[in-house]
């Protein structure tokens, strides 16, 4: 705090009470006996002698005795009785820069005390400097020899703490550490820093043995247990009291560990054995961690060069790399990676870290038994391997192994590297599992409680069995060997057409064609040797004969019918059956006609060389206009047509490469009049996405979505709650397993308004919660828009979308109820804020100043200029402890704003830190005096009012205005000048013409509103701004004018400071009722047991009472920026009281008077 002096004007004009004070804003406290010393009951200024004994006299007018000292009105002298002579009174001497200590036992006996020994009870203390005596108080310390004192603001001797009332009072300082007060010239301040209380009767020591970078609690910022400051140290001599950063710190006292969060910080044994970045140590691997172990200490502990930690608890998600480069530090880990945890490096690295989705979203596990498989998150030639309980790496080049990251994906290697991509879902598609060296397992893909997985085939049985490769339809796995062991091999299909059985399932086989191969349960296998012939009944592969009138497929890729002649003389037959149609046949293969299909029927399709099944597609027949099913199995049933159904068509189109399998689309749209079956057709060249008709509503919603690229369009899984692009720019909605539905209306669906952000188009889903594309809604249509790397609003959920290389994936914010987290948006270079329970919201006007960046761990802040384009950008901070210029911005162990440009001054005395906590307490006024107007993100001149702000922000304090009206008027308020006078103008009920605000005629009133012009009541509602409006003789307003200071409503105060983004606060006036305190700073409190502006805790000129039935006016100048009346640092404030009323005014006051000078100080 600062010296503050009062002026006080000796020659009173009429209705001006003139009034000068040099102000400091500050906390309130509340000074009442015995926390100052008793005034000389007959003190007097220099201008007015008396007796030196009137000096000592007590109030009752007699002698104090007994050595009691009293202090004089101005603080500039001490006396005290003494016996000898008998009945005098004595003038201290003083020294300047000499402390004095006293002990009180009354309100009016206090004793001088000169040794530490009689350092015991409540405490006074006074420093005598540049002839004026300065009490300790508000959180002071003093040191003398051995013997540390605090005097504490409040909360120490009571336990409400909003009780000042001890203000003053000194004790002996509690056990801790605390930064050298500097008030003991035998132990300065530049060589002991630091001073340790250790016995509980305030006995200290300045000996201790610091080290650069050590970290220790605060004491002086105690509070039950929790510390709001650490003690820094950053050489043997030099040490400051900081405010902390979130994380974890070793204690140089204990080596305990002490962890801060949000502000907050506590000092303990380890909660758990994990490690952490060490705050202290930057660009180097030499004690760059700290390892702590549960229930014991911390150590610091060395990096090693290329390897990993998890920072924290299993599931912490902060991951930390260490390199010779830059040393060690927290990094954004890639979509999806995993790294060996170097943490478990002592016990054979039995751990990894996960991490499935990027930063945030990282863990330890634990080796076990089972074989996994990772990619190795450094290095992609590697593969991380599980077994006995322990993980390994090996440089893999070829093979398939499940990804243990994310089951549904499966791991190849080849010279190139290794990758993991989603696994090929199609029955009969398998891999051989490289974690098996003897070839005898298999990965295939299976459905399991509803989920996707892969799992691997423990042995496949004796003799020959069959699979179709799963990485390429081209090939197969011919598995051989002894029964309960074969092992298997990839082999490429010599025939045109090669029909081989899959396991023991006769019903099902594997297809093979120059296109390559599928699998589905068809037409029964014609054996070829029997072909030949023509001259018996068609044979399947056991010799059996073909029944009568059945058909079986042959390896020539045609339909062969069995026919049994009636007559001997004729022979039975096995010939091809007609090509460049459709058939379809009973699943046991006799010919049916599409009118009678029923659900187990096949459908095939021939062209002048071969026919090929329909499976997992439809079969329109143009005779009939039916349309017929498939599914994956290959078989049909008739479908109930209706508009806007879309199905898949015609056979499979085979590719080598994923999609393996697309098909044609169908889609119904009627023209005009009804529908009818006929308006079923085939979409040439469909693109795009549609909503599946044969789609399954069940968990994963399977089949679902129907997506088509360049005319090739194949069924996939929708997965739950998921979104969608359609073909025709439409959202697709697909829930909970409920199946897919077009959003109707995009700004209200059950209350989202998906045009206030982004959503994750799952078209492109690479990994879970990971796409390549987002969907970007109008009112009108649905787009994918081209990505830029950084954050949009995810309006699926409450999280945040973060793109990063084109790969974009929703994040858990992990705003706090009190502590919004703020992002950069992507697109519009504006500030998207996030709060704990909702969905995050795009601030459409971001302040001009800076937000405290959620976003990027090199950039802490937003800036913003207030521009109409791009109007934000991410900005880096200076990592000093020290303020070379006004407006800087600084990172050490938080983000800070100088408001100094001394770099000699500690962090504490030149800067303030932004935080995202909700505390009141780290709400801060500052008016920067800029070098250049550049230098403050918005500036339009060098001096600028700045709050900052207790959710994150810090920002330009502008006068808040109502909106201007326009040509018409609704129900809120709105200004425009008249006659040179701002007027309030609503809605007069009359259509949308604007009218005039009328009131009380003749009278003066307050109106309350928030920004946008909505009325508020304060005796319920608390509001933005407020205006005070005159009113004539018929009610109409004829002036208004912006209110900065208190008014009253009803039972209500209200306090506007008339900035915007700086909300007016409502209190009961009844509650105003503390009395006057030396760090008030013009605020209403109780002065004489009235209400009344306060300045000191001086009787006479502490305060000014409201007058009761006219106007006071009063200036002061203000050394700090006042927020209780939106006015800036180093100005004179003139304000206006009423009974009701203490506002900021315009009336000239005049200043010319001969001033008397009086002095209080505030320390």
């Amino acid at each position: 705090m600062f010296g503050r002096k009062i002026f006080r004007n000796n020659c009173l004009l009429p209705i001006f009470t003139i009034l000068f004070l040099l102000y400091d804003y500050g906390v309130q406290a509340q000074a009442t006996a015995p926390n100052v010393l008793p005034t000389c009951a007959n003190a007097v200024n220099a201008k007015t002698p008396a007796s030196i004994k009137a000096k000592c006299l007590a109030t009752s007018g007699e002698l104090d005795t007994a050595d009691y000292v009293c202090i004089n009105s101005l603080k500039t002298e001490l006396f005290k009785t003494v016996t000898t002579p008998s009945n005098s009174c004595s003038k201290i001497s003083l020294t300047d820069n000499a402390y004095y200590v006293f002990v009180c036992t009354d309100v009016a006996k206090c004793t001088l005390k000169t040794s530490t020994d009689q350092f015991a009870g409540f405490l006074l203390i006074y420093q005598y400097k540049s002839g004026q005596l300065i009490q300790l108080k508000n959180n002071k310390y003093y040191l003398q020899g051995t013997k540390m004192l605090s005097c504490l603001k409040g909360n120490s001797f009571n336990s409400d703490p909003t009780d000042f009332s001890d203000n003053g009072k000194c004790t002996v300082a509690a056990n801790g550490i605390y930064i050298n007060p500097d008030t003991d010239s035998t132990q300065a301040l530049s060589a002991k820093p630091l001073v340790k209380v250790t016995t509980g009767d305030g006995t200290a020591s300045t000996g201790l043995t610091i080290a650069p970078g050590n970290y220790y609690v605060d004491q002086s910022s105690e509070n039950g247990g929790n510390y709001s400051k650490l003690i820094y140290c950053s050489s043997a001599t030099s040490c400051q009291s900081i405010a902390p950063s979130d994380g974890i710190y070793i204690n140089a006292d204990d080596s305990k560990q002490i962890s801060c969060t949000s502000g907050t910080c506590t000092s303990g044994n380890a909660g758990s054995t994990a490690i952490y970045l060490n705050p202290a140590v930057s660009g180097d691997l030499t004690k760059a961690l700290i390892s702590c172990t549960n229930g014991g200490t911390c150590d610091p502990k060395n990096g090693v060069d290329k390897k990993y930690y998890m920072e924290g608890a299993d599931d912490s998600g902060v991951l930390i790399k260490c390199t010779t480069a830059e040393g060690c530090r927290r990094v954004i880990a890639s979509t999806t990676a995993v790294y060996l945890d170097e943490g478990s490096e002592s016990s054979g690295y039995t751990k990894v870290i996960q991490c499935p989705s990027g930063y945030g979203d990282c863990k330890l596990v634990t080796a076990t038994e089972a074989i996994d498989a990772y990619i190795d998150g450094d290095d992609n030639h590697n593969l991380i391997i599980s077994g006995s309980s322990k993980y390994t790496t090996a440089k893999k080049t070829s093979g398939f192994y499940i990804d243990k990251l994310n089951s549904k994906n499966v791991i190849s290697c080849t010279s190139d590297g290794c990758t993991s991509s989603p696994g090929s879902t199609l029955k009969g598609h398998h891999y051989i599992d490289g974690t098996d060296a003897t070839g005898k397992k298999l990965i295939t893909y299976t459905s399991s409680g509803g989920t996707s997985a892969n799992t691997l085939i423990a042995s496949v049985t004796e003799g020959n069995v069959y699979f179709i490769d799963g990485s390429n339809p081209k090939k197969i796995i011919n598995c051989t060997g002894a029964a309960g062991g074969a092992a298997c091999a990839l082999e490429t299909p010599n025939l045109t057409n090669v029909f081989k059985f899959y396991e023991s399932d006769s019903s099902h086989i594997i297809t093979c064609s120059s296109d390559g191969c599928i699998y589905a349960k068809g037409l029964p296998l014609c054996k070829s040797d029997e072909i030949s012939s023509n001259e018996a009944l068609c044979k399947d592969p056991s010799d059996g004969n073909v029944a009568n009138g059945n058909h079986c497929i042959h390896e020539d890729g045609k339909i062969y019918k069995s026919l049994t002649v009636a007559r001997k003389r004729d022979t039975n037959s096995c010939a091809p059956i007609a090509l460049s149609v459709t058939h379809i046949f009973t699943s046991a293969g006799a010919a049916t006609n599409f009118e009678s299909a029923t659900g187990t029927d096949i459908i095939y399709t021939c062209d002048d060389n071969k026919c090929l099944q329909v499976f997992s597609s439809s079969y329109k027949d143009d005779t009939t206009n039916n349309l017929y099913s498939c599914n994956d199995d290959g078989a049909c049933s008739k479908e109930t047509l209706a508009d806007g159904n879309v199905y898949l068509s015609g056979v499979a189109t085979i590719s080598t490469t994923q999609p393996y399998l697309t098909y044609g689309l169908t889609q119904c749209s009627k023209s005009v009049g009804d529908f009818a079956p006929s308006d079923c057709k085939k979409v040439s060249s469909p693109s795009g996405h549609y909503i599946n008709t044969l789609g399954t509503k069940s968990t994963r919603n399977p089949s679902c979505i129907i997506k088509c690229t360049s005319g090739k369009c194949l069924a996939m899984d929708a997965g739950n709650n998921s979104f969608y692009v359609s073909a025709s720019e439409k959202l697709i909605k697909c829930g909970n397993g409920d199946g897919c539905a077009f959003v109707e209306d995009v700004t209200n669906d059950s209350g989202t308004d998906y045009t206030k952000g982004y959503l994750l188009d799952y078209s492109g889903l690479v990994d879970t919660n990971t796409s390549t594309k987002l969907i970007l809604c109008t009112s009108t249509k649905c787009i994918n828009p081209t990505i830029t790397d950084g954050h949009y609003i995810d309006m699926a959920d409450n999280n945040i979308i973060h793109c990063v290389d084109g790969l974009c994936k929703t994040e858990a914010h992990g705003a706090g109820a009190n502590s919004p987290k703020y992002y950069l948006d992507a697109a519009t270079k504006k500030v998207i804020q996030c709060t704990n329970g909702a969905k995050c919201t795009l601030i459409d006007k971001p302040l001009k100043g800076y937000y405290l960046n959620s976003g990027n761990p090199e950039k802490p802040v937003i800036q913003c200029t207030g521009a109409s384009t791009d109007p934000c950008s991410e900005a880096s901070a200076l990592t000093t402890n020290k303020c070379e210029k006004v407006g800087n911005i600084i990172s050490d162990s938080g983000i800070f704003i100088c408001f100094s440009d001394d770099n000699t001054l500690p962090k504490a005395n030149a800067a303030v830190q932004i935080q995202s906590t909700g505390n009141a307490s780290h709400i801060a006024y500052k008016t920067l005096f800029l070098e250049d107007k550049a230098d403050f993100p918005g500036a339009s001149q060098k001096t600028v009012d700045v709050k900052i702000n207790n959710d994150g922000s810090a920002y330009i304090l502008e006068e808040a205005s109502l909106p201007t009206c326009g040509e018409t008027c609704n129900e809120k308020y709105c200004i425009k000048e008249s006659g040179g006078k701002v007027l309030i103008y609503t809605n007069g009920g009359s259509g949308l013409d604007c009218t005039v605000i009328t009131g009380e005629a003749s009278s003066t009133a307050i109106v309350y509103s928030t920004l946008d012009g909505t009325s508020k009541n304060p005796e319920s509602e608390t509001p933005d701004l407020a205006y005070s409006c005159t009113y004539d003789s018929d009610g109409k307003a004829t002036k208004c004018e912006l209110v900065k200071g208190y008014t009253q409503k009803a039972t209500k105060t209200v306090q506007c400071s008339g900035w915007k983004n700086d909300p007016c606060t409502v209190v009961d006036t009844s509650s105003l009722t503390t009395n006057c305190v030396d760090v008030d700073d013009g605020n209403l409190g109780k002065f004489s047991n009235n209400l009344g502006v306060c300045f000191s805790t001086d009787a006479t000129y502490g305060g000014i009472n409201l007058p009761a039935d006219s106007t006071t006016y009063t200036l002061f100048y203000t050394t700090e920026i006042n927020p209780y009346y939106g006015w800036s640092k180093n100005t004179f404030l003139p304000l206006a009281l009423t009974s009701k009323t203490v506002l900021v005014t315009k009336a000239t006051v005049d200043v010319t008077q001969n001033l008397t000078e009086y002095s209080f100080d505030i320390f």
